[in-house]
């Protein structure tokens, strides 16, 4: 089995690159993708998003996604769903399932469309479900100040499509679609040290 890793290389007055490098078969990064005009749009430079098999990079601003076959080394780009603001606060979220690529699109204050795409498949964004935390508005986020300014932010999946990880501030809820239970979790130490992973092993 090989293992690849996969960066994007920002030159400066140049067309940027992305290289890879085969572990323990390359000597050093090979370029890759040089036909992908995307490629030199800087908003793109964010953190990855890693599905199985793939590595995603995104645009918040315009839903459009670079999504590389680490196999073949092809990247495909791609446009969501048509972009919508229902404030100019809140946007729209990318989210790793595990499997596929989510998005997660307000549609309230506390409303989401969710989206997935599989590019094992095809490259098609494909409505998967809503998610409303309405029922919990006047009581589990009443005493948290949260609102059209103070809003919650899904920060990624335990179980897909079943459960999902939310927060604000310092606090951070879990929520089962399912089920429609919602519970508030302490974390030992600040937020912003720790990343949700999709839960895959069931001895965790």
């Amino acid at each position: 089995m090989e293992y690849k890793a996969v960066i994007i290389v920002p030159v400066e007055g140049r067309k940027s690159t992305c290289c890879i490098l085969t572990i323990g078969v390359d000597n050093s990064w090979r370029t890759v993708g040089s036909e992908c005009e995307s490629l030199q749009n800087k908003e793109f430079f964010n953190t990855p998003l890693i599905t199985e098999g793939f590595v995603h990079w995104y645009n918040i601003n315009t839903n459009d996604v670079l999504t590389m076959n680490v196999e073949t080394e092809i990247i495909t780009d791609t446009s969501g769903p048509t972009h919508r603001v229902v404030n100019g606060n809140r946007q729209n979220m990318f989210l790793s399932t595990g499997i596929y690529l989510s998005l997660l699109i307000p549609c309230g204050e506390f409303c989401w469309e969710v989206w997935e795409m599989k590019p094992k498949i095809d490259y098609r964004w494909r409505k998967v479900c809503d998610i409303s935390l309405e029922a919990h508005k006047c009581t589990t986020f009443q005493r948290f100040g949260i609102n059209e300014r103070n809003f919650l932010i899904p920060s990624g999946w335990l179980k897909y499509p079943e459960v999902l990880v939310l927060r604000i501030g310092s606090q951070t809820f879990v929520f089962n679609l399912l089920t429609q239970e919602i519970v508030t979790i302490e974390l030992p130490m600040s937020r912003y040290i720790y990343k949700i992973v999709v839960h895959k092993n069931s001895l965790v």
